[in-house]
């Protein structure tokens, strides 16, 4: 394969940070062959990492994908980009990645790194063990020239020629479809998100900044696991709520001998999922179905995703297969359900010189239990504890909000309305 001439494409002034093009999610790859030919497929390991687009000017500047410039965080990552050659007034795109000495990928680093200042990050940089390396696996322009329109598979020859690797700049390698299983097994066991299949035909879309990030079928899929050996499994919902950014967030558990416990959160639906999800949380709680990678040792599982509802599945039906996970996870105290059915458990803080049964049988007379279901019937549901002269009201969710009213501390304790 010869390397892509770039005398014959338009020229392009020096980039700005762009939407990055999103990624189609798919439950099985075989699904991408009813509309890309198998020949016209190659595989990728999918890092965690995160995803930035590089532009070289006068300098290098290394931006987030939303726009935000990282750039003095990364000062090993700047150098790499200077040794590997690549051509001035170029716009590429990559994976931040950080490598512990086992080779595993900690996207924790990355995070902490990303969104701390630059003196604090070269701070960390002196504490984390491993390395940071970008990943590239695209570009919008290339030499000034460009090259969005460019098949995948001329573009990721032209990047293998042109970059000169080194400890912290790597072109990601690409595999036929076939193998897509091996490097599905390989990017897990190395700590990855997945696999990516790519449309070598397709270039790659884009949109400014500002903008939506393009979401165009039959050029890039992505695979996280949801089938088959990567699992799916049933979850109850027993908390539905909205962030302050308005992301739509589910907490969701298992059952294990009648008590319920937390395995953890999730915040990525789609707007076409959302009123359905909505509608189910009138009656909590309800049962969804969730795609993941793996599940860890400790309960918890990694890359999910939404699948779908269960109507048909009673929340008591859904267990915890393997006991072990269970010292792992925390019961949960309450569910928001039908009034008649909460039942506030105690709480693991609790006043002083007070047994937790104690807090268990205060909490539990009717007069309080009825109190407080008069009182806060559709809200949050939460015990008020004392610990170290401070006084808070508990949340299901766990979080502590402090009461400063003396008279609003007395009329909760005594459970008036």
């Amino acid at each position: 394969m010869s390397k892509l001439n770039l005398k014959h494409l338009v020229k392009k002034s020096a980039s700005e940070p762009v939407a990055l093009m999103r990624l189609i999610v798919v439950d099985k790859p075989l699904d991408v062959t009813s509309t890309v030919p198998q020949e016209d497929l190659w595989v990728e390991e999918k890092y965690d990492g995160w995803l930035v687009q590089i532009i070289i000017g006068n300098d290098v500047h290394i931006y987030s994908r939303r726009g935000t410039d990282v750039t003095e965080n990364f000062p090993t990552i700047v150098e790499g980009i200077r040794k590997a050659q690549v051509p001035t007034n170029s716009h590429i795109i990559g994976e931040l990645v950080w490598f512990t000495p086992e080779g595993k990928q900690d996207v924790g680093r990355i995070q902490s790194l990303a969104k701390s200042s630059p003196e604090k990050a070269q701070q960390l940089y002196q504490e984390f063990e491993g390395t940071p390396r970008i990943i590239i696996f695209g570009a919008i322009e290339l030499a000034g020239k460009d090259v969005s329109e460019v098949p995948y598979k001329d573009l990721k020859h032209t990047l293998e020629t042109t970059i000169k690797e080194n400890d912290a700049v790597a072109v990601v390698k690409s595999y036929p479809f076939d193998k897509w299983e091996e490097v599905m097994d390989k990017a897990i066991a190395e700590g990855g998100e997945g696999i990516v299949l790519k449309n070598i035909t397709k270039g790659y879309k884009f949109a400014p900044k500002g903008e939506h990030e393009p979401k165009p079928k039959g050029y890039w899929y992505k695979y996280k696991g949801g089938a088959g050996k990567h699992g799916t499994d049933d979850f109850v919902v027993y908390n539905v709520e909205r962030t302050e950014a308005g992301s739509l967030v589910l907490d969701f558990g298992q059952y294990y001998k009648n008590d319920l416990y937390g395995v953890g959160r999730i915040d990525s639906f789609g707007r076409e999922e959302e009123p359905e999800i909505l509608d189910a949380a009138k009656h909590l709680p309800f049962v969804i179905e969730i795609g993941f990678q793996e599940r860890t040792a400790s309960g918890k599982l990694r890359h999910q995703r939404f699948i779908r509802l269960r109507p048909d599945k009673s929340p008591k039906n859904v267990v915890i297969e393997h006991k072990d996970w269970v010292e792992h996870l925390k019961k949960v105290a309450a569910i928001k359900r039908n009034p008649e059915e909460i039942v506030i458990q105690p709480n693991e803080f609790y006043p002083q010189g007070l047994s937790k049964q104690n807090i268990y049988d205060y909490y539990n007379t009717p007069k309080i239990k009825d109190a407080l279901l008069n009182q806060f019937q559709g809200k949050d549901i939460f015990t008020v504890i004392k610990t170290d002269g401070e006084i808070y009201k508990r949340k299901e969710n766990g979080t502590n909000i402090r009461i400063n009213n003396k008279q609003e501390f007395e009329k909760y304790n005594t459970g008036a309305p």
